[in-house]
């Protein structure tokens, strides 16, 4: 990997001449992850892009034509960045009265992020924290369209981070976006269920699917699903974007395997950046609340 960050850097330094500054940047993402960067500043300016180089290197071949085509794919998205308002997109995130219609909370694992929990405004719910970002869907590649919420950020606001919460947890709430599996498969030109067959099970994330398990906050949803299902619900942390939620059956069989289940998927079929938790959560219809299940 440093071998592979360090040509492609020298590689860039060559490429874009005087002017610019490259440096190594290692950024921990969620659930402790590492992701490996390039940096660039551009003479006169108050920002700059950073490449992951991750994702490149694991299906690099190591072929010289891969380089190049890396390079101008990476160059086009700098070049991209610097052609942009640098002050309006700084304007977007440091004002408040700008930032906070992008306002959205999303959900990470307590204990695996301890560390960046310490220095950025968050709320314990149940094994979870839940913090908040601004989104940015406008800038160009390259640029971070989610910034998220720092302790210094929020001093910059200069509003108190119940208000912050108050607002982003409202704006996220609007953004539900719910359907059946059933309905999700049945749109697959390549999947037919049997007639008649219906499989009880919903998808809950946002409109823009990234973040969705904020979802799992989300009980005016949980709700209209606990009532159309007529149970209560067990709800799986796919990931970090989406909960699944499946209707109580009242077996052990169903309780016994949760977990495993949760586990084995979260091993085999998420990356360790974008998993929330091993643990099933529950909603009583009743109480109107959401439980860690078994407890």
């Amino acid at each position: 990997m440093e071998e592979f960050r360090k040509k492609l850097m020298e590689e860039l330094n060559r490429k874009l001449g005087k002017g610019y500054e490259l440096w190594v940047t290692d950024v921990n993402k969620n659930n402790g992850t590492i992701l490996h960067g390039i940096s660039i500043l551009k003479d006169g300016e108050i920002g700059g892009p950073t490449i992951y180089v991750d994702n490149l290197y694991q299906t690099f071949r190591g072929t010289s034509e891969e380089v190049e085509k890396m390079l101008h794919d990476i160059l086009a998205d700098i070049r991209a960045c610097f052609e942009t308002d640098n002050e309006e997109i700084c304007k977007n995130v440091c004002e408040y009265d700008r930032a906070k219609e992008h306002l959205k909370v999303a959900l990470c694992n307590y204990e695996a992020n301890k560390e960046t929990l310490s220095y950025r405004p968050h709320k314990r719910i149940l094994d979870l924290a839940v913090i908040a970002f601004v989104s940015n869907n406008e800038v160009p590649l390259g640029r971070p369209g989610i910034i998220d919420v720092s302790d210094r950020l929020l001093k910059i606001w200069g509003v108190s981070k119940e208000e912050m919460f108050a607002t982003a947890l409202k704006n996220t709430m609007n953004d539900a976006f719910c359907c059946k599996l059933s309905d999700l498969l049945a749109a697959q030109d390549d999947f037919q269920l049997p007639p008649g067959v219906e499989i009880p099970m919903y998808i809950l994330t946002t409109n823009y699917r990234t973040r969705g398990a904020s979802m799992l906050l989300n009980g005016l949803a949980l709700n209209q699903i606990a009532e159309e299902l007529n149970s209560n619900l067990f709800i799986y942390p796919s990931s970090i974007h989406e909960v699944l939620i499946l209707p109580d059956e009242g077996t052990r069989k169903q309780r016994r395997m949760q977990k495993e289940m949760v586990e084995e998927v979260n091993e085999s079929n998420v990356s360790p950046e974008e998993r929330l938790s091993n643990s099933v959560y529950y909603f009583d219809r009743e109480k109107q609340e959401v439980t860690l299940k078994g407890k």
